[in-house]
């Protein structure tokens, strides 16, 4: 008989494993790591991927600028003494028939100045995102040279009308009223004002040009001093000629 004072034997308990913390901070430092890594090598790839576009975008944006500003710009700037001799001429014109006067001729005359401002390689980098990753200066420079071109397409479509109406003083019908003088008045102050808003313009767009480092090539003066002398019949059939530039 076992002694009832004698607590009865108890069952050894089972030692628990003991926490292997450094090996465990090792693993865990590993899986971090290697979660880091593969983030930079993507970030990295992203990046490179994203300069790539970026110059070549850059390229391409300053290949259409360059046009943009050695053509359309840059040439209305040189036409500018012509546009303003014929403004001049028409004004004279209209004083010498309200005066019953026989009336001067144009030197010569242009019912607006057609130009193409091309935006297509801006509208398409702007679809593709790339401009997003363009340093902000230089982006906000590029955005304010291309927001212009709608104002330049609404101002030259309504100087060409204005020039339409003042084209009939090449040879003016007869008894001419007040309101015929009121409304060539009009179409000259219109011409006036549109010349002096597309010059004056495009002026700051080769600013904004040459602020981005593009200097537009220079204007080929034998175009100029044609475009001088000569009527719109002439003068189509001479770009015709040398070939739409």
């Amino acid at each position: 008989m076992s002694d009832p004072a004698t607590p009865p034997p108890t069952e050894p308990q089972a030692e628990k494993p003991k926490r292997n913390w450094r090996g465990w901070l090792k693993e865990y430092a590993v899986i971090v790591i290697g979660v880091l890594t593969a983030l930079a090598a993507q970030q990295a790839a992203e990046w490179l991927h994203w300069r790539s576009e970026v110059t070549q975008a850059r390229t391409a944006l300053r290949a259409e600028m360059a046009f943009n500003s050695g053509t359309p710009f840059a040439r209305r700037i040189a036409y500018q003494p012509c546009m303003t001799r014929q403004i001049a001429e028409a004004e004279a014109m209209i004083k010498d028939l309200r005066a019953g006067r026989v009336p001067r001729k144009y030197t010569s005359l242009h019912t607006g100045v057609a130009q193409l401002f091309n935006d297509s390689e801006w509208q398409s980098q702007r679809a593709s995102q790339v401009l997003t990753h363009f340093p902000h200066d230089e982006l906000a420079l590029m955005g304010r040279y291309y927001a212009q071109f709608d104002n330049f397409r609404a101002w030259t479509e309504n100087e060409g009308p204005a020039w339409a109406d003042l084209r009939v003083l090449i040879d003016p019908p007869a008894g001419l009223t007040a309101s015929d003088f009121l409304r060539l008045q009009s179409s000259l102050h219109v011409a006036r004002r549109m010349n002096g808003i597309i010059v004056s313009n495009a002026e700051r767009q080769l600013r904004l040009s040459r602020q981005l480092g593009i200097t537009p090539p220079p204007v080929d003066r034998a175009w100029v001093e044609k475009f001088c002398s000569t009527y719109d019949g002439e003068w189509a059939e001479y770009q015709r000629k040398m070939g739409a530039r």
